[in-house]
């Protein structure tokens, strides 16, 4: 049986069902929605909101199927009430699911959250090194604030059968004292293929730690599962490992390998 070692990178989309029918600035579309046409908004962002990230990169994601959702959380760390008014896309390869009423009113230290699947219609050749093949934005508009809230959103639309993202592609837990342990961190997992996907092992070496996986996982197409990664050093260094996911593909043994890094003292 060929082995093959592969460091996957993806990209997270949205598509357009929504922003179709909420409207928005002219200068937010071309006139056929289409996308990499970006709107250049002030860096500084909307003062008292946080936002949980700036971007999703859905990775790849085969063409016309549409991807696991991400989500983006919004919250109001602010004393006062906000009103979000419109949310909305400005490519029709990012999908807004399920938007909630509008307008919405967010009270201080609330939280709304929106999730987004990514629908590529055109294919490229899948080449980690590559930009992503489409870029959009969500934007979420406040009573009262000019300008929106903006997260970056990225994918690939590819033909390959076989896709297993990860996000992220690499942890780095920074010092650690040695004898403790730091903070858990999430991994994301989904498949953006056509097919179900076998997951037979997750593993690591010390002193980084793996949780989540109890035995051998079916991934079928747009579904996800999540592990958990630790750094807990008993000696004094720089340590750089990977985490290896073994997948049973017909004909390959394909690893995705998650790079982690940690300074012990």
């Amino acid at each position: 049986m060929n082995k093959q070692l592969i460091f996957v990178s993806l990209a997270l989309s949205v598509s357009t069902a929504f922003w179709a029918c909420s409207g928005g600035p002219d200068l937010l579309f071309t006139p056929d929605g289409s996308c990499n046409d970006l709107l250049e908004i002030d860096p500084g962002g909307v003062p008292r909101l946080e936002v949980s990230r700036s971007r999703i990169d859905f990775q790849y994601q085969f063409v016309a199927t549409t991807s696991f959702p991400r989500a983006v959380t919004v919250t109001n760390t602010g004393a006062n009430t906000m009103t979000i008014e419109r949310v909305l896309t400005n490519c029709e390869q990012f999908i807004l699911i399920d938007p909630a009423p509008l307008p919405a009113i967010l009270q201080p230290a609330a939280e709304t959250s929106f999730s987004i699947s990514f629908e590529p219609q055109e294919a490229v050749e899948a080449d980690p090194e590559a930009p992503p093949s489409v870029t959009g934005q969500l934007l979420v508009y406040f009573e009262g604030i000019a300008e929106p809230l903006v997260v970056m959103l990225t994918g690939t639309g590819v033909a390959e059968e076989h896709i297993v993202n990860q996000d992220p592609l690499a942890v780095d837990f920074g010092t650690v004292q040695v004898g403790e342990t730091s903070p858990r961190v999430a991994i994301l997992i989904w498949n953006g293929g056509t097919g179900t996907e076998t997951i037979s092992s997750v593993s690591t070496v010390p002193p980084f730690r793996v949780f989540g996986f109890s035995g051998e996982t079916e991934l079928q197409p747009a579904t996800a599962f999540e592990i958990e990664v630790q750094f807990a050093p008993d000696t004094v260094g720089d340590f750089q490992q990977v985490v290896i996911i073994e997948l049973n593909v017909p004909g390959f043994q394909v690893f995705v390998g998650l790079q982690l890094r940690g300074i012990a003292n």
